[in-house]
């Protein structure tokens, strides 16, 4: 059977064919990577700029990341000379193989160019888009705050709510990436984010979408979440709690379908309706939905069954009140928590304190969400780090001169 080939391998294979059809020599080839122009990757009515483009926008995010946990400059030579893509271009053709290297090369130089603010680096990685999206983001991100200050002096109806979706969704079509780039009609977004934050049932907006079903998926239940997420951690990064809070709340209505946070808890918690969950969320008391988790909800929906199905005018959300049963209770995540610890070098001296458990190459690190602070750290049976690695939703906070393990996720239960 035929040993399969690094994707990364393929994709340096299939630039190098296309700059030959272009006829860009090799030494023309790196100075367009470093300068980050492919226009000239053209051949006839062919234009293959864009898949260019599109391979390094995925590459990027990679070699940013390395550059970040690496001290030295030579570690390309040190770590791509080990990987698999390199290993086997030099089994078929040494020459294939350096080119790779000098390719990477010349994209590093690229990458410190274009973000030549060392701390922006840290922050890129840490957004989740590609490289130029995250770029272009950061340049226009006055206007996205301008939307946020804009929503939240509203009266914060479901008009203000879709309003504020519009506007950021502007702000996605315009980002660089052909990740953000679709191919429904302008006509079906408008009618289907009407419906679909409103809560209306997909069975009634699909009478007037003929895909609603893949755009939803696609577009409302991926791509717009994606860069919301991102936004938000742009907004933590900058200590602006409010909007990040506001855009990460965003980004769950938008997978979801609903108007308010209360009635994404609700469906979280198992009341997998969004007609039910809205309505159970203007029925249900706010001392249950503030600060709870989805088992108090269930708890209560159980215990108090009848009197919500008596005020309840819909016959949807009597039936979910009638199917929910106490076997939504054990369906909580949980996770062993790892016991507070100190650090042995009395020396260290860490500024944040709040930091997280990151991987890289088998290596652990304790980091702070930027990125800037980075140290090293051992994993042992007392404390397996490795097991809430990579991990947004669980950090570790310093507290009476120890670090304690947090959670963020309201539906995470850490047990002792």
């Amino acid at each position: 059977m035929d040993s399969i080939e690094s994707g990364f391998l393929q994709y340096l294979r299939a630039i190098l064919n296309t700059a030959n059809v272009c006829k860009i020599d090799f030494e023309l080839l790196l100075q367009l990577v470093t300068e980050n122009d492919f226009s000239q990757f053209v051949k006839g009515e062919n234009d293959y700029s864009n898949e260019i483009k599109d391979f390094f926008d995925w590459s990027d995010d990679v070699l940013l990341t390395f550059e970040i946990f690496n001290e030295t400059d030579n570690w390309i030579d040190t770590s791509f000379r080990n990987s698999l893509a390199y290993i086997q271009a030099k089994k078929s053709d040494e020459g294939l193989a350096e080119n790779i290297i000098s390719i990477l090369k010349a994209r590093r130089d690229a990458l410190l160019n274009i973000v030549d603010n060392k701390e922006k680096r840290n922050e890129f990685v840490i957004s989740g888009l590609p490289l130029m999206s995250i770029k272009y983001l950061d340049d226009i991100f006055d206007n996205v705050i301008d939307i946020a200050k804009n929503y939240l002096s509203s009266s914060q109806e479901i008009q203000d709510l879709i309003q504020l979706v519009n506007d950021i969704e502007k702000i996605v079509s315009s980002l660089p990436s052909s990740a953000f780039h679709n191919n429904f009609s302008i006509d079906d977004i408008n009618i289907v984010r009407e419906g679909w934050f409103s809560g209306e049932k997909l069975s009634s907006i699909s009478e007037r979408v003929e895909n609603v079903y893949i755009l939803i998926n696609s577009y409302f239940g991926y791509t717009l979440p994606w860069v919301l997420n991102a936004i938000a951690r742009k907004f933590y990064f900058i200590t602006d709690e409010e909007k990040g809070d506001l855009f990460e709340e965003l980004s769950v209505l938008s997978e979801l379908g609903v108007p308010h946070f209360n009635a994404a808890k609700i469906y979280l918690a198992g009341i997998h309706s969004r007609v039910a969950s809205i309505e159970l969320a203007d029925i249900l008391p706010d001392d249950i939905l503030n600060n709870n988790g989805k088992t108090k909800i269930i708890r209560y929906l159980i215990k108090h069954r009848e009197q919500i199905k008596v005020k309840s005018s819909n016959q949807e959300t009597i039936n979910w009140l009638e199917l929910i049963d106490k076997s939504l209770l054990t369906k909580q995540k949980s996770i062993k928590k790892i016991s507070e610890f100190v650090f042995n070098d009395k020396k260290l001296a860490i500024k944040h304190k709040k930091m997280f458990v990151r991987n890289f190459e088998d290596n652990f690190f304790f980091t702070s969400s930027d990125y800037d602070e980075k140290i090293s750290l051992a994993i042992s049976e007392e404390l397996p780090f490795e097991k809430v690695s990579n991990r947004t939703d669980i950090y570790f906070e310093y507290e009476n001169k120890s670090w304690k393990m947090k959670s963020r996720n309201p539906s995470l239960k850490l047990i002792e």
